[in-house]
């Protein structure tokens, strides 16, 4: 059988009616054999032909288009101004002067930007609306305001030291010079616990410092002080000072007690010594004149401050006419209440 012979298509583009893939519905009974869209029949088949060749006559004929007019000629969709693109590209705009949200790619909230539609038809470059640098980092927003990449805790700007760094610091539950301590920063920009590095030692006194760390100073320190004890013989009616509770107890003295301190000699400040004397009747008493003004020298105490200083009381030396005794003490109502007679003021102690 002879084929009938058909023309070759012109290179013009008329109308053209549904194609033949259209003309073959989706199948909606799957139940049934699936239909093909291959026939036999030649005049379909040529149609098929002529369909495929008049599409791809336009690239032949036509005259080449760039991408942004494709685009306009076809009604395409362009990537949206939030892209990405930080640069001036060549998507098409319009009209001029219109402003679009885009993505500037930076970290944190500078990553919003926005871009303008320029005279030519094309976006400017994405500009953020929150520059690099321009904010400083909120620590409690959980967002990265000074766009380094790292937000709030994780943002080296809300350290509160930096990382390795070390200072001193106080320990409450110590005195003196323990309490100073030392910190070390951690990496991750917290400081780390108080650490002791000074231990008791022994007191300095002639110091403001509390070397032996028991929250007292110089003079207040017990460390810097020698007890004074009042010894009293009643056979004798003597009173004697001693740096000894138990001195003369083989010879009739009995401990009145602890009456006041003596400062050591390292202690600084205003000071004069105290010096035990003995009259010729054996009445003990405490002169500051080494030569215990004429009479018989025993022996140097300690200290006396020459001026009260906070924390002292004066130190009253007494005499009794009848008796012929001394007495030493804190409380110049004792020397009243007895018949002894105030001397004076050998210094003061604490």
């Amino acid at each position: 059988m002879t084929r009938p012979y058909y023309p070759a298509p012109k290179k013009t583009c008329p109308a053209v009616s549904p194609s033949p893939l259209e003309q073959f519905p989706v199948d909606d009974e799957p139940s049934r054999a699936p239909r093909s869209w291959l026939t036999s029949d030649p005049l379909l088949l040529l149609a098929a032909c002529a369909a495929l060749l008049c599409l791809s006559c336009i690239g032949v004929a036509g005259t080449s288009h760039s991408h942004a007019d494709a685009g306009a000629d076809s009604g395409l969709a362009f990537m949206p101004a939030d892209s990405g693109i930080t640069s001036e590209d060549d998507r098409s705009c319009s009209p001029p002067g219109t402003k679009g949200l885009c993505n500037t790619v930076l970290p944190g909230v500078c990553a919003a930007g926005s871009q303008i539609c320029l005279s030519d038809d094309k976006w400017s470059s994405c500009e953020p609306e929150v520059t690099p640098g321009s904010r400083a980092e909120d620590c409690s927003n959980n967002e990265d305001d000074d766009c380094d990449g790292k937000t709030d805790a994780a943002d080296s700007d809300c350290f509160e030291c930096s990382p390795g760094t070390s200072e001193t610091c106080t320990i409450s539950t110590l005195k003196g010079v323990c309490a100073a301590g030392q910190r070390t920063c951690s990496q991750t920009g917290s400081w780390g616990n108080c650490q002791q590095q000074t231990f008791p030692g022994t007191e300095s006194c002639g110091t403001t410092k509390d070397e032996d760390c028991d929250g007292a100073v110089g003079y207040m320190d017990t460390d810097c002080l020698t007890p004074v004890y009042r010894m009293y013989n009643a056979s004798t009616g003597d009173h004697m000072n001693s740096v000894s509770s138990t001195e003369g107890s083989s010879v009739g003295y009995q401990c009145e007690g602890l009456f006041f301190q003596m400062l050591k000699g390292d202690v600084s400040g205003s000071k004069q010594a105290l010096y035990r004397c003995r009259m010729g009747n054996g009445d003990h008493f405490t002169s500051v004149d080494p030569d215990c003004e004429g009479n018989i020298f025993e022996a140097q105490g300690g200290y006396v401050f020459t001026a009260q200083q906070p924390g002292t009381v004066p130190l009253y030396r007494c005499y009794h006419t009848t008796v012929m005794d001394h007495l030493t003490t804190k409380d110049p109502a004792e020397c009243q209440k007895y018949n002894y007679g105030v001397e004076g003021i050998l210094g003061y102690v604490s």
